[in-house]
């Protein structure tokens, strides 16, 4: 292998060989089931944290280990991502049956039980409980980057019914932002190389 294609080989190896590194960090609030996300109340979590220089957040989850409810005519769970909270806290005598959060921008989900086939439908109590999952959309991840830039953000839930839960986790997912010089390389290999076929 002569000068030049070693040169393009390192280069191509330089470019595509790397992976980017994924991180994945939890985080849950205390009490873990935020007083077990009582119907009279709405809660706040504040969470220290920022995406770490040099990486992206790729995801966001949060998970809802074993939540059920007591009635099955009507309920509904907002979630909220909010831009700042001083505490982990809960508000009392919030019995309205609206969204506590709903002047402030950042609704991640509303759940509203219809009886349907809704993957967030929670159940009853006497049916035992079940895992449920939301995974933030695209511009909700923008939402949290942009929120957590100063070190901090915050989740806001306001349960219009009573959910029984043994615990919330919210799970993020950074990756590693590749390095910018390596197109440049790339470049600078296949431009030597068409050097040196031009001078033949």
């Amino acid at each position: 292998m002569n000068l030049v294609s070693k040169l393009v080989a390192g280069t191509l190896l330089l470019t595509f060989g790397g992976v980017a590194s994924a991180a994945v960090v939890t985080f849950q609030p205390s009490p873990v089931d935020l007083w077990d996300l009582d119907h009279y109340k709405a809660f706040t979590w504040r969470i220290d944290w920022s995406v770490p220089e040099g990486e992206r957040l790729v995801s966001a989850e949060l998970l809802f280990e074993n939540v059920r409810n007591w009635d099955d005519n009507s309920y509904d769970l907002w979630g909220h991502l909010l831009d700042y909270v001083d505490a982990t806290e809960y508000f009392a005598d919030d019995q309205d049956g609206s969204d506590y959060f709903a002047e402030l921008p950042g609704l991640l989900f509303h759940w509203d039980y219809t009886g349907g086939s809704d993957p967030h439908e929670i159940p009853l109590d006497s049916e035992g409980g079940k895992d449920v999952t939301y995974s933030f959309t695209v511009e909700q991840l923008g939402w949290l980057e942009s929120y957590s830039a100063d070190g901090s953000f915050g989740l806001g839930f306001d349960p219009d019914c009573h959910f029984w839960n043994n615990g919330i986790t919210l799970r993020l997912q950074t990756q590693s932002v590749p390095e910018p010089t390596a197109p440049f390389l790339l470049l600078a290999g296949v431009s030597l190389l068409f050097i040196r076929r031009r001078s033949r």
